[in-house]
């Protein structure tokens, strides 16, 4: 199936993903942590987390993108 949209890919490493950006990866993972599996709640601090870091030579474009809970990401 084809992407309605265009992906997002950030023009260089800092640039932040719009809201669309967020709210497509919140559908997208069925309002779950990413790592965890665990349901997203009122209290968490959901943050974005690239899937391979971009030390690691990841790009910062949405399909390297994941959200996870604060919590999840100091892990």
């Amino acid at each position: 199936m084809s992407r309605s949209v265009p992906e997002w890919i950030g023009r260089n490493d800092d640039a932040m993903p719009p809201v669309s950006v967020y709210d497509r990866l919140y559908r997208k993972q069925d309002a779950k942590d990413a790592i965890t599996g665990l349901p997203f709640t009122s209290k968490d601090k959901i943050v974005r987390d690239h899937i391979i870091p971009l030390a690691d030579g990841g790009e910062n474009r949405e399909s390297n993108l994941q959200l996870i809970t604060l919590e999840t990401h100091k892990v």
